[in-house]
């Protein structure tokens, strides 16, 4: 699968109250300045960041520069899906298709509440067609 984005949580800067928006700014600016031409863009989403990928970014350069920013308690590699319940499904079974394992476990978490469907019908319906289509069990 191509990763496209990175979802990037932080720390402290969470806690940080009425200057709350001044660390997340600065944050977000220092990942601009080490990352310069390895990301499109950078935004700010509901308790955190987004990194779009520009489509040259070196994925073990990215990760390396990530890891050593101040403020970043962790990020992860990431696919942006279309709001459907057809395109998840599918970027879901791209995601596993070369993937060895016995079972699994499917736990989204929706930032777009407009998506008709919740979490937990998400999770079984996602987890229906990896079983379906590859014939594991989950967990």
């Amino acid at each position: 699968m191509e990763f496209d984005n990175i979802t990037v949580h932080y720390g402290e800067i969470g806690l940080k109250g009425s200057n709350r928006g001044y660390f997340e700014r600065l944050l977000i600016s220092n990942m601009k300045a080490k990352l310069g031409s390895l990301a499109d863009s950078i935004t700010k989403e509901t308790g955190q960041i987004t990194v779009k990928l520009s489509k040259r970014a070196d994925l073990k350069k990215v990760e390396d520069i990530l890891s050593r920013i101040p403020g970043i308690a962790n990020f992860s590699l990431a696919k942006k899906s279309k709001l459907d319940i057809s395109s998840i499904k599918d970027d879901a079974l791209e995601f596993v298709k070369d993937i060895d394992f016995e079972t699994f476990k499917v736990d989204t978490a929706r930032h777009d509440k407009s998506v008709k469907i919740d979490s937990q019908q998400l999770n079984k319906s996602l987890g229906e067609e990896i079983i379906k289509k590859y014939g594991k069990r989950q967990r």
